[in-house]
């Protein structure tokens, strides 16, 4: 079991699981039913809202906190969110040499094929936003009430350390916190089913990671 003495609004009220999140969350990659909220479902017997938005950023999914998580008086959140402000910087800086190069049409490839967009249509993030906005997407879940689940990753691309932030959030606001989601699962294609989406094998490993935190608040 996880420790909860520190977890804000632990036990929860009544209400509905909610995950928040963006591709990962909706699932892009996974076969249908087999996403990490699907595999929680079914593991734990329990329904979980899937409010995965392809393509968020933390701006996005500020923006339609309050009509996706609020509105619905969760109990518990599960957030999993910054990966594509994350990519969007690291494709700014994609095009010194042909590695990179090569790198960068793939994420092109993703972002046109399964999401109908550019990179450099979405805005670039400076990270200390992507923190103060996943920040106060907690403060304003953990306001109406909730518990929160902050899950955290490191990037795998170009090696970016970022899993620190994270939990210094999670410990900031007394969330349960899942770390490293991806470690041993990005840049393995056995569980991956492109550069940046798990595949069902990856979405497995993704949901018994997350599992002992949301079992904790039921």
């Amino acid at each position: 079991t996880l420790a909860t003495s520190n977890i804000t609004n632990f036990p929860p009220d009544a209400g509905p699981i909610i995950a928040l999140g963006d591709s990962i969350t909706f699932g892009v990659g996974a076969t249908p039913g087999q996403n990490y909220v699907d595999e929680l479902e079914k593991r734990l017997g329990v329904d979980i809202i899937n409010a995965g938005v392809s393509g968020n950023t933390t701006r996005d999914a500020l923006e339609r906190l309050q009509r996706d998580v609020l509105s619905q008086n969760p109990s518990t959140v599960i957030v999993l969110l910054g990966g594509n402000d994350e990519l969007r910087r690291v494709y700014e800086t994609l095009n010194t040499n042909a590695i990179e190069r090569g790198l960068a049409d793939e994420l092109d490839q993703i972002a046109t094929e399964r999401f109908g967009y550019n990179w450099m249509d979405k805005e670039l993030i400076p990270r200390s936003e992507t923190f103060a906005n996943i920040e106060e997407i907690i403060t304003r879940i953990q306001a109406t009430g909730a518990t929160t689940i902050l899950v955290g990753f490191d990037a795998g691309i170009l090696n970016t350390q970022i899993d620190d932030n994270y939990e210094a959030i999670a410990v900031q606001t007394g969330s349960f916190y899942v770390p490293d989601i991806y470690d041993n699962v990005f840049g393995r294609p056995l569980f991956m089913s492109d550069l940046v989406h798990p595949n069902n094998r990856g979405y497995d490993v993704v949901a018994s990671r997350i599992l002992p935190a949301v079992a904790c608040t039921l």
